[in-house]
């Protein structure tokens, strides 16, 4: 599971190569703020694949973490490869600072989470915890947002300057869910976090620290500027020749050609709407200098 010594240095040698940017249409360097990794796949070849279409693509980072898992919190054999797997990408990210990945592998309802995360979450390594499914309505996953071993969790999120990346919709999830998820973000202003294909709440709550995360491509429905301007571009898929999380839901198959349609609707819109959606956001969530 973990990275072999040679392949740590051709992420090296990757993470330092320049970006192939385009010359026409929205030229801007790009970020993807959704990238998932299978557990079955070696993941020293996945960083290696991702960086290599990174570079073609002129993406400068991605956050990177587990596909769900529905049986994962019921599975320790299966936790702990998820666990495995979770450190094998805290040292890629040690090689590579355009790789930011995610602490995903705990149940959010066992105080014992906390003693697992901790130490990754204060290892530098990583950029925050997620995707957290607080209501993923398609693989019936759903997770307490303001449990205890959460609440501790937030507190160390926001003493390390991460974030927390998370699924939540609301049409399927309980009347009580959205007053609970605007309570926690509210309670914890210091955390940014990152609603992965937010609602209307975004606005309604008016929270300074919460960014939607958005599909932003030609053949997907179009978030309204005013919700692509505080959003965080995100594919859900990965690099060519890899199992993508996302096949058959959006119209793409990997990073590669969800970009060119980025750079295509980005183009369309007002820059500075652009430019914050394409990296901008990006850089405030998860800052390069922490």
């Amino acid at each position: 599971m973990q990275p072999s010594p040679d392949e740590l240095d051709q992420v090296r040698a990757l993470c330092a190569e320049p970006l192939v940017l385009p010359t026409e249409g929205f030229t801007d360097p790009l970020t993807d703020a959704h990238v998932h990794v299978p557990l079955r796949v070696d993941q020293g070849p996945f960083a290696l694949a991702l960086l290599r279409d990174m570079n073609q693509y002129g993406v400068t980072r991605a956050m990177v973490q587990p596909d769900h898992s529905p049986e994962m919190t019921q599975n320790q054999g299966l936790m702990g490869a998820v666990r495995k797997q979770e450190a094998a990408w805290g040292t890629l990210a040690e090689a590579c600072s355009r790789l930011v990945p995610m602490v995903y592998a705990f149940d959010p309802a066992d105080p014992a989470a906390v003693d697992y995360a901790r130490p990754l979450l204060e290892s530098g390594r990583y950029g925050g915890i997620g995707e957290m499914e607080f209501q993923h309505g398609r693989m019936g996953i759903a997770h307490p947002p303001d449990s205890e071993a959460m609440q501790t969790l937030y507190g160390i999120v926001a003493e390390q300057g991460l974030a927390v990346h998370f699924q939540a919709d609301l049409e399927e999830a309980p009347a009580d869910l959205g007053p609970r998820l605007k309570a926690t973000i509210e309670g914890h202003p210091k955390v940014r976090f990152v609603w992965f294909a937010c609602g209307r709440e975004l606005f309604h709550w008016e929270l300074p620290n919460l960014w939607c995360g958005a599909f932003i491509h030609p053949d997907v429905h179009a978030p309204p500027d005013e919700v692509v301007a505080r959003s965080l571009l995100g594919t859900d898929t990965g690099p060519h020749g890899f199992p993508a999380a996302s096949k058959g839901a959006v119209p793409y198959d990997d990073l590669g050609t969800a970009m060119t349609g980025a750079r295509e609707s980005l183009g369309a819109l007002p820059p500075e709407v652009a430019r914050a959606a394409a990296s901008g956001n990006f850089d405030a969530v998860f800052p390069k200098e922490r």
